[in-house]
């Protein structure tokens, strides 16, 4: 845990050896000025204990993370305490790479290569089709049929997808500089099935019929319905196990792989970024469709955005925030926290402030059926309790400081109340050691270093609105601050 270290705020604002945790929360939320101003060091801590929880909860050699961690204290608990795949158990993962945990994404590649392989069978009795798909929920037994005894609703009994979603995970080691190509081709025949099964799913310009994982529109005739022609989210998948799956084959040789090949053909065709509806909002459907929730906690059609990598055009930004201030900021901790992540994801730092500021509330004050919050000992509400807000507020907080997935973006979505602060040994993309401190919001210094030949070379850093192209090798620190950058602005 030593290898990244986040300081918030003055340096020593509260004696933290010495100070109770409840008292020193109690006191910030009584603070009129909000969580933030009153005690920034606060979101550091949770940071550190989120990472703490996933190296407890996700050891090499053991089963990945799942709805409860290791925390699990019932015998019949919420959702069998197993691995929901429509968004917490990868939310689980989502702090792992940019914050050198690696590793602890070992067990969660080791159970997909595993469960590909049980899931291939049941893939061609369900749909008569190559490769392997899971649905949106499996445990340690390998589940990989349609949840619900054929009699469940569509909205969370059917969605074929969960698959493509574990897929595009296999290789972000890679993409993070911390896998070799030994790892990779490991984890190549499992990538590939998956994409072999989006090939088939993904027929006329959709993936029908389809879902948007838990939620449902409203037909002409008022009533609810989840099943359309295709979804974004589901575009969006497709679009991503593919383009993963041509990037592992051109580091591995295979271009000429028939998949590898048909895979780039269909990314030719497949849309690259989402449809917008008259009202100015991301289209989740095949059209757009009254919501029968409009405050749902699921926000599926932004996946593109993130956790994907998909670089929306100002249009789509702007349908991206519309689709996020209709859905509302209180939710349930997970959902919070994807939240939090997208505000980040769009540079927004006041709405990613408000958002800290909800997930270090005092959950057992809050009400209401999917309402988030901090317990005593800091593990987050669904409630009830789930360790996905904990461990994915990790991979939020890292987005709000350092992005890499268009450019090494500084400080991105710093917000205001977080002014000063530091932060070392976080990982950008392709495997850049990323150093930063910053005072007053201003940037003191950023030292970037290639941890691998591979990662070495020019590089484009984003500071704001600056941007600049530098060198980074791996023999010495290239070392950045404010005045490097450009003094007039340019559009990144």
């Amino acid at each position: 845990l030593s290898s990244v270290t986040l300081r918030l705020g003055a340096p020593d604002p509260v004696d933290e050896a010495t100070v109770d945790t409840s008292a020193r929360l109690a006191r910030a939320r009584a603070d009129g000025r909000g969580v933030l101003a009153s005690d920034p060091g606060l979101v550091s801590l949770l940071f550190d204990y989120g990472r703490y929880l996933l190296v407890c909860s996700s050891r090499p050699g053991g089963l990945p993370s799942n709805l409860q961690g290791l925390w699990n204290a019932e015998m019949r608990p919420p959702w069998g305490s197993a691995y929901t795949l429509n968004i917490n158990t990868q939310m689980n993962y989502w702090g792992a790479q940019v914050t050198d945990l690696s590793s602890r994404m070992t067990p969660l590649t080791d159970l997909t290569i595993d469960l590909a392989q049980a899931a291939a069978p049941h893939t061609r009795r369900l749909y008569d089709a190559p490769g392997w798909t899971v649905h949106h929920n499996t445990d340690l037994w390998l589940y990989s049929t349609t949840p619900g005894r054929g009699a469940g609703d569509p909205r969370w009994s059917f969605w074929p997808l969960g698959g493509a979603w574990l897929a595009t995970l296999l290789t972000e080691s890679w993409e993070f500089g911390a896998a070799s190509v030994d790892d990779l081709d490991r984890v190549w025949p499992t990538l590939r099935g998956a994409a072999e099964f989006a090939l088939v799913w993904h027929h006329d310009d959709g993936t029908s019929p389809a879902t948007s994982p838990e939620n449902a529109f409203l037909t002409d005739d008022g009533r609810s319905a989840s099943l359309a022609r295709t979804s974004t989210m589901d575009l969006a998948l497709v679009r991503s196990v593919l383009t993963r799956t041509v990037r592992a084959a051109h580091v591995l040789g295979r271009q000429d792989d028939d998949i590898a090949r048909a895979s780039a053909a269909r990314l030719v065709d497949l849309p690259d970024q989402p449809s917008v509806t008259e009202d100015g909002t991301v289209v989740e459907w095949d059209a757009a469709r009254p919501e029968e929730d409009p405050h749902h906690r699921h926000v599926s059609a932004l996946f593109g955005l993130f956790p994907g990598e998909e670089r929306w055009d100002a249009r789509r930004r702007a349908a991206a925030a519309a689709t996020l201030e209709r859905r509302g900021d209180d939710s349930s901790g997970w959902s919070l926290v994807w939240k939090l992540a997208l505000w980040a994801r769009l540079g927004r730092p006041e709405r990613v402030g408000a958002l800290m500021e909800l997930a270090l509330r005092d959950a057992e004050q809050v009400t209401g059926p999917w309402a988030g919050g901090l317990y005593p000992n800091l593990f987050a509400a669904h409630p009830p309790f789930q360790i996905d807000a904990n461990l994915g507020f990790v991979g939020a907080v890292s987005e709000a400081l350092l992005q890499s997935h268009d450019g090494i973006r500084l400080l991105p979505a710093l917000p205001e109340e977080l002014a000063d602060g530091s932060v070392t040994g976080l990982i950008a993309r392709p495997g850049i050691a990323v150093d930063i401190e910053w005072l007053n919001g201003r940037l003191v210094s950023a030292r970037l270093r290639a941890r691998h030949e591979r990662a070495a070379g020019s590089h484009t850093v984003h500071w704001g609105d600056r941007r600049l192209t530098v060198r980074i090798d791996t023999t010495h620190d290239t070392v950045l601050d404010a005045l490097s950058f450009p003094t007039e602005e340019v559009s990144p």
